[in-house]
């Protein structure tokens, strides 16, 4: 019995020691919440490439129209993750310019993030 809560204790002793020496994220300062997440503002696009696809997760909706510079011409195909339907947009028939016109539906769709995949030439 007392094997029973030395073992409890030393379990609790050693939990309590990992959670108190992890880093705590609400209690760090500005400039540490800078560094921290500044791969996310400079590379969140670049990580999702795999393969000839390119997700895009769009956090604030647009109304209609979504704007990709430097994406025409390099694109084949643009559908909705959820639910594989396909987005119309306007690229190499824009020769004018190097953007990529993306036309989406004004109401957002029924999913907490959508995220836009686009397959490449």
């Amino acid at each position: 019995m007392i094997k029973r809560y030395l073992l409890l204790l030393i379990a609790t002793l050693y939990c309590a020691t990992v959670a108190f020496l992890q880093k705590r994220i609400g209690y760090e300062k500005p400039d540490d919440q800078e560094k921290r997440l500044a791969w996310w503002t400079n590379d969140r696009l670049e990580m999702f490439i795999q393969w000839g696809l390119y997700a895009l997760p769009v956090l604030v909706w647009p109304f209609e129209k979504r704007v990709l510079p430097g994406f025409n011409q390099k694109v084949k195909y643009v559908q909705f993750l959820h639910d594989n339907s396909e987005i119309k947009y306007l690229g190499s028939e824009n020769q004018g310019s190097n953007e990529l016109v993306l036309t989406l539906p004004v109401k957002k769709p029924l999913v907490e993030i959508p995220v836009i995949e686009l397959t490449l030439r």
